[in-house]
């Protein structure tokens, strides 16, 4: 699940990775998981602190290059809103997440 934004440095993203646990048909029923949340984390155009570097070019950013950063336990939370209260909430979440990092980017040099 991604949620894109325009800043005034550029475009950015904020972005959630998961896991259903559910494979193919052609996998065994055993071999299935639970879900796994992996990954919540952000991208811009703009280096957030001096210790991040490139990624390269980015598919949310339209080909930009970018500075991402995450965290996998953060997205912890987000899948237990996403099995309590629906794909609708963590939207919601996500664009709330997106104007949080567009407000924080505002306050950098």
């Amino acid at each position: 699940m991604v949620a894109i934004g325009q800043h005034h440095t550029g475009p950015i993203a904020v972005n959630f990775t998961y896991s259903t646990g559910i494979y193919h048909d052609l996998t065994p029923r055993s071999h299935w998981g639970n879900p796994m949340a992996y990954d919540i984390g952000h991208h811009a155009t703009v280096a957030q602190h001096q210790y991040q570097h490139e990624t390269g070019a980015c598919e949310y950013l339209n080909g930009a290059t970018c500075y991402y950063d995450g965290s996998s336990l953060a997205a912890d939370r987000y899948l237990e809103a996403l099995n309590q209260s629906g794909p609708n909430f963590v939207w919601m979440m996500l664009d709330r997440y997106l104007v949080e990092f567009a407000a924080e980017l505002g306050e950098k040099p």
